[in-house]
C-alpha cells in the first residue's frame, strides 16, 4: 500500500498501521506482524518490524484475542454428547408421557435437567444454556450441509 493512501496508517496488513499504533504506545499482536509479513514479504526490511518479528518469533508477544479455535477432539465430544443428550431426553420426554415420572415444583425444565447429566457425563466445561445453543447450531449446520 502506498503512502499516499488513506488507508496506509489505518489498515492493520499496512506498515504505516503499525508505525502509528507504534507510536501511540498501542499493543503489537504477533498476528499483526504476521498480517504484515503476509500481505507484502518485503515488510520485513522495514526496521521498527524487525524490532518485533523476534520477540514475535518468541512467542513474547501477545496472541489473538477472543476464544481458540476447538480442537477436534472437542469437537468429537461435543458430537456425542449431542447424540446421547438426543436420545436421554427423547426417552425422559417418554416416560413423562408414559407416566413414569411425574413433574415435581421444584424440577427444572427437562431440556436443562438432561443437559446437565450429560454435562456432567462427558465432564465438558460450560453451561446448560450454551450446552444447548452449541448442538443447536451443530444441528443446524448439519441440516444445512445436507
Amino acid at each position: 500500500m502506498h503512502k499516499s493512501s488513506p488507508y496506509y496508517e489505518f489498515d492493520r496488513r499496512s506498515i504505516g498501521s503499525l508505525h502509528r499504533r507504534h507510536k501511540k504506545g498501542e499493543e503489537i499482536l504477533k498476528e499483526d506482524i504476521i498480517a504484515l509479513l503476509e500481505e507484502d514479504p518485503d515488510n520485513a526490511n522495514d526496521p521498527l518490524l524487525q524490532d518485533y518479528l523476534l520477540p514475535a518469533l518468541k512467542g513474547e508477544l501477545k496472541p489473538r484475542r477472543g476464544r481458540k479455535p476447538d480442537t477436534m477432539e472437542r469437537l468429537l465430544c461435543f458430537e456425542a454428547a449431542m447424540h446421547v443428550y438426543d436420545e436421554r431426553l427423547a426417552a425422559f420426554q417418554r416416560d413423562r408421557a408414559e407416566g413414569r415420572r411425574k413433574r415435581e415444583p421444584y424440577e427444572k425444565e427437562p431440556s436443562i435437567q438432561v443437559a446437565e447429566e450429560v454435562i456432567a457425563a462427558f465432564r465438558l466445561h460450560c453451561s446448560p444454556p450454551s450446552f444447548l445453543n452449541r448442538i443447536s447450531i451443530m444441528k443446524k449446520a448439519r441440516n444445512c450441509s445436507e
